[in-house]
């Protein structure tokens, strides 16, 4: 073990390769229970080191291992004296004092395995391979395959508006974010509301249709276009988003405006929504029963981001809810194809707005059922907003006709 410390470690011949292992997630009482079996004596498993084309030995099996070791040697953490009662609790340097186990601990023996001549991809293989049965996440999982999929997510997650909110990149949570993020553009039907789920194994098939070529350019585009605008609109305000729940709603939002509407100018509009929607979200509990109406939505979303939170029904329901509720706040933007039809925003817009009844008779309409009308008629010049919209039932619609 000394040698490897002192030979490799500190003459930065080794090095821990964050590109496809996991970054450091073992706790203290985790390391500490490392170096008590060290104590003890007893076998820690193999570790695997792949030597690159720099002659450096890069860790391909064994970081946390590694490094809770090498900690302890500088003398970081002290040994426990839950698990090493023997010993107490002492650093490194106080175990000198400790008669034999210094020594014993220095004498220690790591059975290492070298991987010679592995290209990325076959390193990449080894190592997915070696964490069968390992709890490595969603996103460490995807890290570690390579190809043109890999670049292109770890070049969006990179991207300033990801870095500027509160969600930590914790074991690769933004190349994470950043997959989903393709996967909803890539295969999205926003017209019918249709979104996939973003399971490991929907990110997977991208990641290995993508691995020799490169990805759609128009969705890489579109996203860098989204995320552009976010970042100009948010600035450091983003940190108001802490959420991946929330982070994905908030950036469907962004896409369906950009795609259906005229949003020239909505850059702090849409700020001090989304501020304002994260809070009233936070401030409902889910379990109260007792709840005003106009408070549902957001008690609903907040459900639905707890429940099923991959799954597309789960954006699906989150994403109409945040749309509705900011078309009902902005009901004078407007749509970029100026036809006679409302959009699936605009009617779940004016349903909140108009409390699910029908402006004409006063019927309680389902959201199904319901039917949109123009206030002022389309023929006589009135607009396609929500502000010009009205809820009614289809009998009352049939009988209004053309008139105001």
């Amino acid at each position: 073990m000394n040698e490897l410390y002192e030979d490799y470690y500190k003459e930065k011949d080794l090095v821990f390769n964050t590109e496809y292992q996991r970054s450091e997630v073992w706790n203290l009482k985790k390391k500490q229970k490392l170096i008590d079996s060290i104590i003890k004596e007893y076998n820690l498993g193999m570790i695997f080191l792949r030597r690159n084309e720099e002659n450096y030995f890069e860790v391909l099996d064994g970081q946390q291992r590694l490094k809770s070791i090498f900690k302890f040697l500088e003398n970081e953490y002290p040994t426990s004296g839950e698990w090493t009662p023997e010993v107490g609790k002492k650093t490194f340097e106080e175990l000198k004092d400790v008669s034999g186990v210094y020594a014993k601990f220095i004498a220690f023996k790591i059975n290492v395995a070298f991987v010679e001549n592995a290209d990325d991809e076959t390193t990449s293989d080894i190592f997915l391979r070696l964490q069968e049965g390992m709890p490595l996440n969603t996103a460490e999982k995807l890290n570690a395959m390579r190809g043109e999929m890999h670049k292109t997510i770890l070049d969006l997650s990179k991207h300033q508006f990801i870095k500027n909110t509160s969600i930590k990149d914790h074991r690769f949570a933004h190349r994470l974010l950043a997959a989903q993020i393709f996967s909803l553009e890539l295969n999205s039907d926003f017209d019918l509301m249709n979104f996939p789920d973003i399971k490991f194994a929907n990110l997977q098939d991208i990641y290995e249709k993508y691995t020799f070529k490169e990805p759609p350019r128009y969705v890489l585009n579109n996203i860098k276009r989204n995320f552009n605008f976010l970042n100009k609109s948010f600035g450091d305000k983003a940190k108001v988003i802490s959420r991946r729940g929330d982070f994905i709603p908030i950036y469907l939002l962004s896409s369906y405006l950009g795609k259906k509407y005229v949003t020239s100018g909505i850059n702090e509009d849409f700020v001090n929504f989304t501020i304002e929607f994260l809070a009233k979200v936070e401030s409902i509990k889910v379990q109260d029963k007792l709840i005003a109406p106009e408070n549902i939505p957001y008690r609903d979303f907040k459900s639905w981001r707890s429940a099923g939170a991959l799954s597309s029904r789960s954006f699906r329901e989150r994403f109409k809810i945040i749309l509705g509720k900011f078309l009902e706040n902005y009901s004078d933007i407007r749509l970029k194809d100026t036809n006679r039809s409302f959009d699936y925003g605009q009617k779940m817009a004016i349903y909140y707005k108009d409390n699910g009844l029908c402006k004409i008779c006063g019927k309680e309409v389902s959201f199904d059922e319901a039917e949109i009308d123009h206030v002022i008629p389309w023929s006589e010049g009135g607009t396609t907003t929500v502000n010009n919209g009205q809820l009614v039932c289809p009998t009352c619609n049939r009988s209004k006709g053309n008139r105001s």
